[in-house]
């Protein structure tokens, strides 16, 4: 568990993050952390084909405890360019297909696009909230 602020607007708001490693053994708990989320980061590394593979299942899993929540695509170990297995395009596409609001690569390591990823989790955040308070349809 991870919290972490972010400032939106002039407001600092506090963000509550549950990892969880994308093995299967973990698989039985996802759903109960998952219920009562407000939104999900959906990680692959890009490195990996195999955990390309698994966004279907995982996002299955996150749909079956919260049906209705923005889930975030992303590709993870930028820093590892030169041994990509996934690319880009098929990230975006996998995005477009399961509805996975934005898609944006990053790295951990070096730091690469952390901050914007946390910015766009908030933004589509509060656009989902704004738009289920006045129950009008959500896109991004």
């Amino acid at each position: 568990m991870y919290s972490k602020k972010i400032n939106y607007e002039g407001q600092e708001i506090t963000l509550v993050l549950w990892d969880f490693a994308g093995e299967d053994k973990f698989r039985f708990l996802l759903k109960s952390y998952a219920e009562g989320a407000d939104g999900a980061f959906l990680l692959y590394d890009i490195t990996n084909f195999n955990s390309f593979n698994n966004i279907k299942n995982w996002n299955e899993v996150i749909r079956e405890a919260e049906e209705n929540i923005p889930i975030m695509l992303i590709g993870s170990k930028l820093d590892l360019e030169n041994s990509r297995e996934v690319p880009r395009e098929e990230g975006e596409e996998a995005a477009k297909k399961f509805d996975l609001y934005p898609f944006i690569e990053l790295s951990s390591k070096s730091g690469e696009n952390v901050d914007r990823a946390f910015d766009d989790l908030v933004e589509m955040l509060i656009t989902f909230i704004r738009h289920k308070e006045k129950k009008t349809p959500f896109t991004i």
